[in-house]
């Protein structure tokens, strides 16, 4: 093996060790230097979502960016994939679309303002790690699916369902807000133990400078025993 497939296979060993409980991985980016993927929570740029896209950037590395498949890895809890999440406190029972990164290395938001957008990077929902579903708040000057989500409050239910039938269900443990600007990503997308699912939208007043809401509401929720 030449030195350089060494370094490649050391550094998909470290990948993998660092990432936050995803379960099937499929072509994702490696750069050569430093070596980043979309999925990890430390990102050089800041966690600043706006009103059509969450801004996931990834760092700016050296040298040309790989495509490698890596074999799905099975351990700890089964997520299952989205297909339809439903919130009754606030009377959300909507389709999930599957988000990945736009143009620019951010996280996209569903096509559709009445859908929500499960990030397909991070954990599915129900196994070890941080899922994450994004929403819009309004749209086109009109509430949309995620319009009362700062309602919620601890003990509040939030059901998944996938397309054969299987659910997992979860409970708020808590929300904070955080400035559209924030570089608080671990608290979102880092690893953790846990089976989580934080849902996000955008809150506060409309910044005309910035060209999105000043603030991001995040609820935290974790499955149910």
């Amino acid at each position: 093996m030449r030195l350089s497939d060494k370094l490649i296979v050391i550094g998909l060993s470290l990948v993998t060790l660092i990432s936050f409980g995803h379960v099937g991985i499929n072509a994702y980016q490696i750069q050569a230097n430093p070596l980043i993927n979309v999925r990890e929570a430390v990102i050089d740029d800041s966690f600043t979502p706006h009103f059509k896209s969450i801004h996931l950037y990834r760092s700016n590395g050296f040298g040309e960016s790989r495509k490698v498949t890596l074999d799905p890895i099975q351990s700890g809890p089964i997520g299952i994939v989205p297909a339809q999440l439903m919130i009754p406190k606030i009377n959300v029972d909507t389709s999930v679309e599957f988000v990945g990164e736009t143009a620019n290395n951010q996280m996209g938001v569903p096509e559709n303002p009445d859908y929500v957008g499960w990030y397909k990077y991070g954990s599915k929902p129900g196994a070890q790690g941080q899922a994450v579903i994004a929403g819009h708040v309004n749209y086109r000057n009109g509430p949309s699916v995620f319009y009362d989500l700062d309602k919620l409050e601890p003990g509040d239910t939030v059901t998944i369902t996938d397309d054969t039938g299987d659910t997992r269900q979860f409970v708020v443990v808590d929300k904070k807000r955080y400035p559209y600007d924030t570089t608080a990503l671990d608290d979102v997308f880092g690893p953790t133990s846990k089976q989580r699912l934080n849902l996000i939208t955008c809150i506060g007043e409309f910044d005309q400078n910035a060209g999105t809401h000043g603030e991001r509401l995040v609820v935290f929720t974790e499955q149910m025993d």
